[in-house]
């Protein structure tokens, strides 16, 4: 079974961020004050450069309303607002362990995929 894989820069961001935390035992913050951001990130160029197996997809200009409109609806952080958009404008599915996106998934038919053992 072949899967098509996208991706948008606030997954992106999200998921560097998380490499920095998961790297260290400080937060990302202090390694980037402390010049060590190189030394956290280096060892996961590897698994980082599977991103390519991904399409990048990106917003357009109904973003600049979609966004806060979901934002105010569902009661969204912006990077989550913009994620529940770019599945929206694409007409793509959702794969997510956050449970904030339940809710306005259901909502907005697109379909969460998440794993049985979630709750």
């Amino acid at each position: 079974m072949r899967l098509d894989l996208f991706i948008n820069d606030i997954v992106v961001s999200g998921y560097l961020y998380y490499i920095l935390a998961f790297n260290s035992e400080v937060s990302p913050k202090t390694l980037q004050r402390k010049g060590k951001i190189q030394q956290a990130i280096e060892s996961e160029f590897e698994i980082i450069n599977a991103l390519n197996n991904f399409t990048f997809l990106s917003g357009n200009q109904s973003f600049l309303s979609e966004v806060p409109q979901l934002m105010a609806k569902y009661n969204l952080l912006p990077n989550d607002a913009t994620i529940l958009a770019t599945c929206k404008l694409h007409g793509l599915k959702l794969a997510s362990h956050d449970s904030d996106f339940i809710f306005p998934c259901r909502e907005e038919n697109i379909e969460l995929l998440r794993d049985d053992s979630d709750s």
